[in-house]
């Protein structure tokens, strides 16, 4: 099904008469959605990792979330925020139950009751950053039914009380500050800004003393990290948890086998046009063996509804009795909660548990709409399995049968639009739940284009640097030199980087990594904080030092590197030429690749940060018979060519829309189909400079442009872009960009040169 329109594009001026034809449209500067295209959007990063904001500063990314580089980021940091009778939430002399009703924001609404006048929590523990001395802002919304009096804390941050009626807030107890603001119907939103000393925090409601068994309603507490923010007041609240329209994973792939547990059965995926709007892109599952046959997805039920249902659709292959047997079954209970089995000639249905109910509508072309539910059956955290189409019975080897679309929902009721989803639940477009990205800032002006670099893609590195950041471990030798965790950090929070000053000339700070030699980078953060003499860096021991003293200043961070050097165990660090002169360093790291990626923290062992992944399915949204093609990327590198080969857009390594080679200079844009390249030289993309490419292609000719090319170069096209079914955008597993991409548009004809050339101007 058509993506919903969640990542809205700009236009594009003169160029937007063009792109308006787009079957495949994203301008991802702020999330992986489509403005225009079929299927879900699909992003994994099994880590976290770290970006930097609208601000410039450096943030914490949640796993499993994109980066966006230059946008603003709001991260909830609690769970189940729309579920406070959750077990996480941790109810200390109160009571929690849901008040039967929906706020006016849109979120459900809790009475929250104290048990005892001391003593009395509403939290959730054990909350965790990637490093301590991080400023956090709590705040909930919050409505009086009789009491006026109340409050909230942040673990080793204090306190804060607030009168209703009056709108005062009283920060105590070591919180930085307090707020509260009206915002209609008798809803105050409070709030409470805290540093915490501890990676890990106890968030919640607290009073010193409440009145007891006078209840509030509540909801939309909301914890996020504002560190360096220049203003820390609570952002838009951002959902973590929230009711789903679809529980299930990988929707539009069968075939991911950690997810869709097959037995005796295999995928064939873009089977057969859907029954929606006949893109082929259903499902075909073939019986291998005349044995137990079964299809299944788990799931958690993270719903405060007794009941949940289940939809698809399912077409006939060879038998009408072939894969049309369904179970919807709670696993953590042992319990069926509802079963069928459909004829898929006929629709006619029967029960083999419950009662329904349960529909089979024919929607035609031989498709049926599969719809059933159960009303009771299930609690909050409860482990569901569907069973789709083959629920262990015995079928026939060769036979086969197709399903689109499947739903698992919360309640009875099937929701009105069916969302596709990827590798995770996605309501707000960062990849997974919790996280969002503005293209705003904070006090809702808009951030500049020049600032919203986009979607940010690297491969995999792992920093073996221990204690990146806290100079003052053991693991760095110092020789002549103090250090001291007193610097203000890349993030912005306090004493959270380090300061070293010499104390004699040449002093130096080091670290050993035991490693074989291999090409390996280093890098540190560095800005003066003493002095004016020479400052140096060397992964080799001083054998070779790099004179790093033009590159810094003292007002803001810089960051410093030796790439691409092979090193027996390396040893990394700084001197400090002049006695009395101190520089602050912050996220020292040594990574493999001849360049360098992303920001890696560390502490007491070396940490990974896998790759970024992409993808997008490539039926409906690109053709190999015809269309055109156009990205705009960059890269950090600054090399006079590529260490290493990219593919910013493309299918497979036969279907590189857009790549650059490892020789290739950074002004080369380049595409091949598996059997012919074309080149087109512009301005260049290193260094993190934004740059257009656009290729077009019909029949047995492509052509292709480039920013600041200013000509169009033709060639052979051999009719297909690769053999894989995904579009994948910042490149496969070893090809990955190391930069940025946005404004990705695919149309499904060729555009003529002279609209080829407007494509590609700044």
């Amino acid at each position: 099904m058509r993506q919903r329109n969640r990542d809205r594009y700009r236009s594009l001026g003169a160029n937007e008469g063009v792109l308006k034809n787009a079957v495949m449209r994203t301008n991802l500067t702020q999330g992986i959605g489509l403005a225009k295209g079929f299927g879900a959007s699909t992003f994994t990063r099994t880590t976290g990792s770290f970006a930097f904001d609208n601000e410039g500063k450096l943030v914490s990314v949640a796993t499993g979330v994109a980066r966006f580089t230059g946008a603003r980021m709001v991260r909830q940091y609690i769970t189940n925020t729309e579920f406070l009778t959750a077990a996480n939430w941790v109810k200390l002399n109160s009571t929690v139950a849901y008040a039967g009703f929906n706020s006016p924001m849109g979120s459900p609404v809790y009475t929250f009751t104290p048990n005892l006048a001391a003593g009395t929590y509403l939290y959730q523990p054990s909350i965790s950053a990637f490093s301590g001395n991080q400023k956090y802002t709590l705040s909930c919304y919050v409505k009086k039914i009789n009491n006026k009096n109340f409050g909230m804390y942040i673990g080793a941050g204090g306190t804060s009380s607030f009168d209703l009626d009056a709108l005062t807030a009283t920060p105590a107890g070591g919180a930085l500050s307090a707020g509260i603001v009206d915002v209609g119907d008798g809803w105050r939103r409070v709030w409470q800004t805290s540093v915490c000393p501890n990676t890990t925090q106890y968030f919640g409601l607290y009073l010193a003393s409440w009145v007891v068994d006078e209840p509030f309603y509540v909801t939309r507490l909301q914890v996020e990290n504002v560190t360096g923010q220049a203003d820390v007041t609570p952002s838009e609240y951002v959902s973590n948890g929230a009711i789903r329209s679809n529980y299930l994973i990988y929707t539009s792939d069968y075939s991911v086998g950690a997810t869709w547990v097959r037995a005796n059965c295999t995928v064939t995926s873009n089977a057969t046009a859907n029954p929606i709007n006949g893109i082929v892109d259903a499902t075909q599952i073939n019986v291998t063996a005349t044995a137990s046959t079964s299809l299944s997805q788990t799931l958690i039920a993270n719903f405060d509804n007794p009941g949940a249902g289940f939809s698809v659709y399912v077409k006939k292959g060879t038998s009408a009795t072939s894969g049309g047997r369904f179970i919807l079954t709670n696993s953590t209970t042992v319990t069926d909660l509802i079963g069928v089995t459909v004829n898929l000639d006929t629709g006619a249905m029967s029960y083999t548990t419950g009662s329904g109910p349960a529909t089979a509508t024919n929607v035609g072309n031989g498709w049926w709409k599969i719809s059933l539910s159960a009303s009771t059956g299930v609690n909050i955290g409860d482990t569901l399995r569907l069973y789709n189409g083959y629920a262990g019975d015995t079928f026939t080897a060769g036979d086969y049968t197709y399903f689109y679309a499947p739903m698992v929902f919360s309640g009875t009721v099937e929701p009105s639009e069916y969302r596709a989803v990827g590798a995770a639940w996605n309501p707000h477009d960062s990849g997974a739940d919790g996280t969002k990205y503005f293209t705003t800032n904070k006090d809702g002006t808009a951030i500049a284009n020049s600032v919203l670099k986009g979607y940010y893609v690297e491969g995999a590195r792992t920093n073996l640097i221990l204690y990146s950041r806290d100079m003052t471990n053991a693991a760095w030798v110092k020789t002549n030199v103090t250090a001291a965790l007193t610097a203000t950090g890349i993030c912005g929070g306090d004493n959270i980087a380090s300061t070293l000053t010499a104390t004699a000339g040449n002093g130096t700070c080091l670290q050993t990594i035991t490693i074989a030699a291999a090409a390996r980078s280093s890098s540190a953060y560095v800005k003066r904080r003493t002095g004016s003499g020479t400052i140096e860096f060397t992964r080799d021991n001083g054998t070779s030092w790099t004179n790093i003293t033009s590159l810094i200043n003292g007002s803001t961070f810089t960051r410093v590197k030796i790439e691409n050097t092979s090193v027996l165990n390396p040893v990394v660090g700084f001197r400090i030429v002049t006695s009395g002169d101190a520089i602050d360093v912050d996220i020292v790291q040594d990574e493999p690749g001849t360049m360098i990626g992303s920001p890696i923290a560390t502490t007491t062992v070396g940490v990974t940060r896998n790759a970024d992944v992409l993808y997008y399915q490539k039926a409906g949204n690109l053709s190999d018979t015809a269309g055109t093609a156009i990205i705009t990327y960059s890269v950090d590198m600054n090399q006079a060519t590529h260490p290493v080969t990219i593919e910013p857009l493309g299918t497979d390594v036969n279907g590189r829309i857009a790549y650059a080679g490892n020789t290739n200079s950074p002004t080369l844009s380049r595409s091949y189909d598996g059997t012919n390249t074309l080149t087109s030289t512009g301005t260049t993309h290193a260094n993190g400079a934004l740059r257009k490419h656009a290729i077009k292609w019909t029949g047995a000719t492509a052509a292709i442009s480039s920013e600041g090319a200013g000509s169009v170069s033709s060639g052979s096209y051999d009719g297909g872009w690769g053999a894989a079914s995904i579009v994948n955008i910042g490149g496969l597993s070893g090809l990955e960009v190391f930069g940025n991409i946005r404004n990705v548009s695919i149309l499904p004809t060729a555009v003529t040169d002279t609209e080829l050339l407007s494509l590609v101007v700044p």
